[in-house]
């Protein structure tokens, strides 16, 4: 993590799991959830590979995230291609 530039870790202290999966129940979909995943999702909303649309809860990944993600985690197209 601390390769893309992470480097805020989750508080021991924090009764939040440092990592696990979470189940999206509008997409039925799993991501990652805890310290971890909030951690990666404010490095994703700083570095402009998430944006916000407005009014809503959606994200959206930009095409400097897709390139981020499959350059640092090695994600396949399809694992960044919304179904």
């Amino acid at each position: 993590m601390r390769e893309l530039g992470i480097v805020d870790e989750p508080a021991a202290s924090s009764p939040r799991p440092h990592v696990r999966t979470c189940l999206d129940w509008t997409e039925q979909r799993l991501h990652l959830a805890g310290g971890v995943g909030a951690a990666v999702f404010r490095h994703a909303v700083g570095e402009s590979w998430l944006v916000h649309t407005r009014d809503t809860r959606i994200v959206k990944l930009t095409a400097d995230g897709h390139s981020a993600l499959r350059l640092h985690l090695r994600l396949t197209n399809t694992a960044l291609t919304a179904d």
